[in-house]
């Protein structure tokens, strides 16, 4: 069970380091109303443990979810927000236990990632153009 907890946690600051890396900069100057929605959807045997969701460079973790499927509210993006993340870690009760992250933008799903087994951390990204 500790190792299982080091590897989330590792996990974790990974993602928030590939975050600050990439989220530096946003030249998007568009007008265009754009209303994005983070999901994570687990299987039967899942349970979703923390989840972190970002907008550029600003995160919102998610702790303690302990649930099988999650879903953010629809939030409406800033004009200068145009890469958008989104991090999963779940203990599944057996190897075919899974999760699947996906991204939506105005009601269309834009990304998606998968993680399968018993200890599963996965990460996804969108680039607005």
């Amino acid at each position: 069970m500790r190792t299982t907890k080091n590897l989330l946690k590792g996990l974790f600051l990974f993602f928030l380091l590939s975050i600050i890396i990439t989220g530096c900069s946003s030249d998007d100057n568009s007008s265009n109303s754009r209303k994005v929605t983070f999901k994570v959807v687990g299987s039967n045997g899942a349970n979703i443990t923390t989840i972190v969701y970002a907008l550029n460079s600003e995160t919102f973790p998610v702790l303690n979810v302990n649930s099988s499927n999650w879903t953010s509210e629809e939030i409406t993006l800033p004009a200068d927000v145009n890469i958008l993340s989104l991090s999963g870690n779940a203990i599944g009760s057996s190897a075919s236990s899974s999760i699947r992250l996906e991204i939506l933008v105005n009601g269309q799903v834009k990304k998606q990632q998968s993680a399968s087994g018993t200890v599963m951390s996965t990460f996804t990204q969108y680039t607005i153009n």
